[in-house]
């Protein structure tokens, strides 16, 4: 008589190399939130790195040292309460010729105790100044070279004669070279003439003056 027996997969295997977990071992109360926000967490802290590596912060001016170079002939130079001024005198004349470009001296900024040069350049609104009727554009060009230009935010503004001072504008000339306004508005330079001369000034500002 031949006898058959049936073997279950369990009764095949020893025991020993069963593998047994305990039934009362689950995730601790609210694991699955505790991944996620573990996850998050870890995206949180690599943004934070990145912002460390590419910071966006305003670069304040210093005063000049007393050893600075002198200024160039019309431009003369303050430093109060934070804040430095240049200001440029203008011959009036300039405003009804051909001029395609009007630009100051070269003039030093010290922006964290670090010198930096610069210079004021006056567009015309049209081709030249006198097809503008004197109407035109201020820009802060920086002339250091790319390696040398101070990393991070510049805060200026321009006003010319007794005008208001515009809004202040930021830009990192490290990564720009020119500096605008945000405001486009044409300057009328000729109602701005006095004595046969247009003061241009320009106000470098620090960072503790927040920009509206």
């Amino acid at each position: 008589t031949t006898e058959i027996y049936t073997l279950s997969l369990h009764d095949a295997l020893p025991i020993s190399n069963v593998e047994r977990v305990d039934p009362s071992f689950t995730l601790r109360d609210g694991g699955e939130a505790q991944v996620i926000e573990d996850i998050s967490q870890e995206f949180e802290e690599i943004d934070e790195s990145e912002d460390e590596e590419n910071p966006s912060f305003v670069v304040s001016p210093t005063p000049p040292p007393s050893d600075a170079p002198p200024l160039a002939a019309g431009l003369h130079q303050t430093f109060d309460f934070g804040v430095l001024r240049v200001q440029w005198k203008v011959d009036a004349t300039k405003f009804n010729k051909n001029d395609t470009l009007i630009v100051s001296p070269v003039f030093d900024v010290w922006l964290d105790n670090k010198r930096v040069p610069f210079r004021v350049q006056l567009m015309p609104s049209s081709s030249n100044f006198k097809k503008s009727d004197g109407l035109g554009h201020i820009h802060l060009s920086c002339k250091a070279e790319a390696e040398e230009a101070p990393e991070g935010y510049i805060r200026f503004s321009f006003s010319i004669g007794s005008q208001q001072a515009r809004d202040p504008a930021e830009n990192d000339f490290s990564k720009n070279n020119v500096g605008k306004l945000a405001d486009t508005t044409a300057w009328d330079f000729r109602s701005a003439a006095e004595k046969g001369f247009v003061l241009v000034s320009l106000e470098v500002m620090p960072s503790e003056a927040v920009c509206a």
